[in-house]
């Protein structure tokens, strides 16, 4: 699990990945493309959306955003590589043979990342949820509006300094120990940057 904070101008980007396709460096897997899946709240872009949610806010407390402001959280979900590294020929490992084949298995590790998603943050704020499963690897792509228990544009109320994530990573690791994923190496021992 990874995040990434977004602000106004920076939400025509993170769309355009799920609308070019054909022109993705990673796209391995053409054929899957059928598999991928799309919900949007309304049927809007991320940018109506959140325009909506901005002007609801300054109408309800009479003030304005700032324009700095994180409107929206794009947390990817994913396995690690598609390939098996300790195979002399470069293959798919035996757990990603079984999974690009097993349906249930599939929606099972789909509706544990929405789960994950209701207990921090609320089903009500995801704004977006693509599924993908034409790349490397497959991965979930969840756009979360950061609304505190008030109604406000407020990502602090989440992840508020650094424990606050490796909480959540610790989390998400729970919400996926069945699926055979192992939680990274805790930024306090190994002192890596992602």
């Amino acid at each position: 699990m990874r995040f990434q904070k977004i602000k106004m101008q920076g939400l025509a980007k993170a769309e355009r990945h799920h609308r070019n396709r054909d022109k993705l460096k990673h796209r391995e897997h053409p054929e899957n493309a059928n598999q991928n899946r799309y919900f949007h709240r309304e049927n809007k872009t991320l940018n109506q959306l959140c325009k909506e949610i901005k002007k609801e806010q300054e109408k309800r407390t009479g003030r304005k955003v700032r324009k700095d402001a994180n409107i929206c959280i794009e947390f990817v979900f994913t396995f690690s590589h598609y390939k098996n590294p300790d195979a002399e020929i470069k293959e798919d490992s035996e757990f990603m043979k079984a999974f690009s084949k097993d349906k249930n298995l599939q929606n099972e590790w789909i509706d544990a990342n929405k789960a994950f998603l209701k207990k921090h943050f609320g089903l009500k704020n995801v704004l977006k949820f693509c599924i993908e499963f034409d790349e490397a690897t497959p991965h979930i792509h969840a756009f979360i509006c950061p609304k505190d228990e008030k109604g406000n544009i407020n990502f602090k109320s989440y992840v508020s300094n650094k424990h606050d994530i490796e909480r959540m990573q610790d989390s998400y690791f729970d919400f996926m120990k069945k699926f055979q994923l192992e939680r990274g190496i805790r930024k306090d021992i190994s002192k890596a940057f992602h």
